[in-house]
């Protein structure tokens, strides 16, 4: 999921930088923006820009760590009562040991009771294993889940046009585009 989020995180990162730099080009070109950032209409104008900046990128900043979120967990329940069946334990012994194990490590494995519960009852009436069916849920659970992120990289990219577009963009305004053509105007025989 790092790998899949990485682009459009890195492009937001990227379109972060544009309102600044945009600043910095037009003092690269000539224009006198440093000095129309230093009148009280420019330092209003850079400080309106970093705050929403900070908003942009704060924004930016949840919806990446929320699309990268998997439930890495989901399923594990099912394949640690199906690996004690698989030891030999009975089945009562199989949850206990799960939820023992997962326990030590901080897991909450209540979410799989269900489907444990649901599978015994299946294989009972159907005279089948209980641990193959419970580690072909665990397999079904992650795809899901692997699928459900996917999604969520895929629709990142979107989403994360919205803080650009509502904030970064007025921030260009303010920071490049507005000193710039006041440095511009300058220049000329209009007065600031």
């Amino acid at each position: 999921m790092r790998a899949a989020v990485a682009g459009p995180a890195a492009s937001a990162r990227l379109t972060l930088l544009l309102p600044p730099g945009s600043a910095v080009l037009g003092w690269a070109l000539g224009f006198d923006v440093p000095r129309v950032l230093l009148t009280p209409l420019g330092a209003l104008a850079v400080l309106l820009a970093t705050v929403l900046i900070a908003a942009a990128a704060t924004w930016s900043r949840r919806l990446v760590r929320r699309a990268a979120a998997v439930r890495w967990q989901s399923g594990l329940g099912l394949d640690l009562v199906a690996l004690a069946l698989r030891a030999g334990l009975p089945l009562h012994g199989a949850r206990l040991a799960a939820m023992s194990a997962a326990r030590d490590v901080g897991i909450d494995l209540r979410e799989d009771e269900p489907v444990i519960e649901a599978a015994a009852r299946f294989a009972e009436r159907c005279g089948v294993a209980v641990a193959p069916l419970l580690g072909a849920e665990a397999d079904r659970v992650r795809r899901a889940v692997l699928a459900d992120a996917g999604i969520a990289a895929t629709v990142l990219g979107v989403r994360l046009l919205v803080p650009l577009g509502v904030l970064v963009l007025p921030a260009f305004l303010l920071a490049g585009a507005l000193p710039v053509g006041l440095a511009i105007l300058s220049s000329t025989a209009l007065p600031i």
